[in-house]
């Protein structure tokens, strides 16, 4: 292990900000024919997520790679399907926030956007301009080390 790396961790006093493991998720759709990007399936997703990050200890083992004290949103696609500020004060400045925390968006306009950007990570392999459906979707949650009460990772 890279011992400079060490230090400037325990010189920060941060904790859980080194990826040390991550969980997997897959959902599949109930119906085939509609796919999983439907509101239903996408807001029965962000339940489970949301619970997910609920369970007692979540906080203790999450990654906090960005903010100290806050876990680093998931790699799920709830992020960018739930963008859409749920209050806007001031239209002229509204906040997208890539967190999964907003309002359903508009699902078309999101499943164009994985076309444009060449972005199927969140997609099966039968996803395209001609079949915007996809039958599995999947998210990923990491976690981090050192825990509290540890100076490094590797202890």
């Amino acid at each position: 292990a890279d011992n400079s790396s060490r230090r400037q961790l325990q010189a920060s006093g941060r904790t859980q900000e080194i990826t040390r493991w991550r969980l997997d998720l897959w959902y599949q759709a109930k119906d085939p024919e509609k796919g999983i990007f439907t509101p239903e399936a996408l807001n029965e997703i962000r339940d489970f997520e949301n619970k997910l990050k609920q369970v007692g200890e979540w906080q203790d083992f999450c990654r906090m790679r960005f903010e100290a004290d806050t876990c680093d949103a998931p790699y799920s696609v709830l992020n960018v399907f739930f963008t859409v500020p749920p209050e806007v004060a001031d239209a002229s400045t509204v906040e997208i926030r890539y967190d999964g925390t907003g309002d359903l968006g508009d699902i078309n306009s999101v499943l164009k956007s994985f076309i444009r950007d060449d972005n199927y990570w969140w997609v099966d392999a039968d996803f395209g301009p001609q079949n915007m459906k996809s039958t599995y979707t999947r998210a990923s949650y990491y976690g981090g080390v050192p825990l509290k009460g540890y100076s490094s990772a590797t202890d």
